[in-house]
C-alpha cells in the first residue's frame, strides 16, 4: 500500500499537469483521480462504532489525502466557489454517523449546555414524533455549543467533504451516479419525498458515504466550522485547512429537504449564511 505522503504527491503532480498553462478554475484539464479508490489501494473501510454517552455513533475517517472541490471531469454543475479542484491532506478524525437529533439536543438543553432552538413552523424541537429527526432551526453558535458540550466540535469544511465523498472525487456520497432521487436522499422532490418534512436520521441507507456516514446529502443543511469565502480554495493550505480567519457568513454543506436546487446535493456544493440563521432546513453534526 502506498503511504499517504506518496499518494498526496501523486495527486499534486496529476492536478498540476492537468492544469498546466490554464486558468486554475477551469474545468478543462483537471483529471479524474478516481484511480485512488482502485489502483491507489486506499478504498475507505467503513468503521462506525457507538462510543457511548454523548459521543454516540461515530465513523472513522483515517488520515490521508483526498481531492476537494468540484471534479469537472464528472460534474457539469461546478460553481466558481468550488474551484479549483485540489488535493488536501487531513489528519484522522471521527465524525458523527448521523445528524444531531432532537433528543440529543434536548439532553444538552436540559443540562444547560445549550439554548433551545427556534420554535415555529418547520422546526422539529417540541414536535411529537420527531425525537429521531435532525434538530433544526439552530444557528451556528448553538451548533458549536452542542458539539462542545458533547466533547466534540464542528467539522471543518474539508473534514465534512472528505467524510461525504471519500478520496475519489465522487459527485455524490454514493458515487457519480445516479442523480439524486428519494431512494438516496431526503430531498425537495415532491417536497421532501412527499413528507413535507425532515425524516428520521439514517432513513436513506442507499445514500451512505464511503465511510458509512448518513444523510450527507439532503435532510438538513449542516453547519461546519469555517467562514465562507468564494475564493478560499485558491489559497487554502494543503494540510488540515480551517477556512478563512474571518468573514460574514459561515459555511453550510449537504443540501436539505426544503430547497429545489438539486445541485446543492452534490458533495462539493457550498453555501454561506449568516451565523444567526436558524431555518427549518438547517442542522449539524460533530467531529472529534
Amino acid at each position: 500500500m502506498k503511504s499517504s505522503s506518496v499518494v498526496f504527491s501523486v495527486i499534486v503532480i496529476l492536478l498540476a499537469a492537468g492544469c498546466g498553462g490554464r486558468d486554475e478554475n477551469a474545468d478543462a484539464g483537471i483529471p479524474d483521480i478516481g484511480f485512488m479508490g482502485d489502483a491507489g489501494g486506499i478504498t475507505p473501510v467503513v468503521s462506525c462504532n457507538d462510543l457511548g454517552g454523548m459521543l454516540g455513533e461515530m465513523c472513522d475517517v483515517p488520515a490521508g489525502p483526498f481531492a476537494m472541490g468540484c471534479n469537472g471531469a464528472d460534474d457539469t454543475q461546478c460553481e466558481d466557489s468550488e474551484k479549483p479542484y485540489h488535493p488536501v491532506e487531513l489528519s484522522g478524525y471521527l465524525i458523527d454517523r448521523f445528524e444531531t437529533t432532537v433528543s440529543e439536543y434536548r439532553a444538552c438543553v436540559a443540562a444547560k449546555g445549550c439554548t433551545s432552538p427556534h420554535w415555529g413552523d418547520l422546526c422539529n424541537y417540541g414536535e411529537s414524533g420527531h425525537d429521531n429527526h435532525p434538530v433544526n432551526c439552530v444557528d451556528w453558535s448553538q451548533a458549536q455549543a452542542f458539539c462542545a458540550w458533547a466533547g466534540k466540535r464542528l467539522p471543518t469544511e474539508a473534514e465534512w467533504e472528505k467524510a461525504a465523498r471519500g478520496v475519489s472525487g465522487w459527485k455524490y456520497p454514493w458515487g457519480n451516479a445516479p442523480e439524486p432521487t428519494c431512494d438516496y436522499a431526503v430531498m425537495f422532490d415532491e417536497l421532501a419525498c412527499g413528507t413535507r418534512d425532515t425524516m428520521a436520521v439514517g432513513s436513506k441507507p442507499k445514500g451512505a458515504s464511503p465511510y458509512g456516514v448518513m444523510d450527507m446529502s439532503g435532510n438538513v443543511w449542516e453547519w461546519v466550522g469555517d467562514w465562507f469565502d468564494t475564493g478560499y480554495y485558491a489559497a487554502s493550505p494543503p494540510k488540515d485547512p480551517v477556512g478563512p480567519a474571518k468573514g460574514t457568513y459561515r459555511v453550510l454543506r449537504g443540501g436539505s429537504w426544503g430547497m429545489s436546487y438539486e445541485n446543492f446535493l452534490r458533495a462539493s456544493a457550498r453555501w454561506g449564511k449568516e451565523p444567526a440563521a436558524d431555518f427549518g432546513t438547517i442542522g449539524f453534526r460533530c467531529v472529534k
